[in-house]
């Protein structure tokens, strides 16, 4: 080859490289930016909507306790006539008032409930969210807290959590064998999976969560494999060890306690094959399991329903 052509190529080549690493320079801190978006629920949309007695009546109790990494855990909780409690953890984006209807109908039926603020949601301390990991050591720090309680049998301590608290939920369950039952109502069963639903139906990536200005990126579908692979391996760089965790349809299988899986039929958010996928593994691995697809619903959108609350008062009645 002519020195002087391969001189040329030689020097094409190099200021490509340059290209590459500048472009590696200024897109690292660029998506960091982007994917630390999607961990953060902004502080204006954290704020708790309802009082402690608006959201659960009279009777209740401002509750503060630390996490195994000293973040700061918020709660209201009320005793009920029976020695037993169920901690009831929200939804992506929710605060510990969010499911204070479902909190209440549990109440009733006499058990002490506890409904907690999870990472980067209301007033808790840490500022990002982890999807139900970094989360369930709130939950943990919460049944610890329940098992201290004088009027509290330790035995008899349920979980239920609904869309993200429903993740959460399992991963607290694979972790704590101390659990009585756990209701897991609109799981996800693997990040991946869901980050890829995300991305066709347009959802991917909200950068301002429960605002009227809710931006997101629309990746075409050539393109998503390796959008998902670097937003996984970014999230390592936001949310640290949480990131490498496995998903919840690979922990599922290490709950000892009786698990009641719901699920909408017609849910657009999560779809309701997660149910399938995480009941099949569950299954597999001997967990005593029911489930329950709700016929022609949406996202939890049948949460005031009689037979939704019948259902779950049911499930608790019998393992509580």
């Amino acid at each position: 080859m002519d020195p002087r052509k391969k001189k040329k190529i030689m020097a094409t080549l190099s200021a490509i490289a340059v290209l590459l690493v500048l472009a590696a320079i200024f897109a690292v801190p660029a998506g960091i930016r982007i994917v630390r978006a999607a961990y953060t629920i902004p502080r204006g949309s954290r704020a708790i909507p309802e009082t402690m007695r608006e959201a659960i009546g009279p009777g209740g109790i401002p509750v503060k306790f630390p996490t195994k990494d000293g973040e700061i855990v918020p709660g209201w909780y009320k005793p009920g006539a029976k020695p037993a409690a169920i901690i009831i953890l929200h939804g992506l984006g929710g605060t510990r008032a969010q499911l204070a209807g479902i909190a209440r109908h549990i109440h009733k039926e006499g058990y002490g409930i506890l409904l907690i603020d999870q990472s980067g949601h209301g007033e808790h301390t840490r500022d990002i969210t982890t999807f139900g990991r970094a989360e369930s050591w709130d939950a943990l720090a919460a049944i610890d807290w329940l098992r201290n309680r004088p009027e509290i049998d330790p035995e008899r301590i349920g979980l239920y959590g609904a869309s993200m608290g429903a993740a959460t939920s399992i991963y607290t369950a694979s972790e704590d064998p101390r659990l009585a039952c756990v209701v897991a109502d609109s799981s996800y069963a693997t990040f991946e999976s869901q980050a890829y639903h995300d991305l066709t139906t347009n959802r991917a990536m909200k950068l301002a969560h429960q605002t009227n200005r809710t931006a997101s990126i629309s990746v075409p579908e050539p393109f998503q494999p390796s959008f998902v692979w670097i937003f996984k391996n970014l999230s390592g760089s936001v949310i640290g060890e949480w990131a490498s965790w496995p998903d919840p349809v690979d922990v599922i299988g290490k709950i000892k306690c009786p698990l009641f899986l719901i699920h909408g039929e017609c849910d657009e958010r999560i779809d309701a094959s997660n149910l399938d996928d995480l009941a099949s593994a569950a299954r597999e691995a001997g967990v005593d399991v029911q489930t329950w697809k709700v016929k022609d619903e949406g996202h939890c959108l049948y949460h005031e329903t009689d037979e939704f609350l019948n259902r779950v008062t049911d499930f608790f009645r019998r393992n509580l």
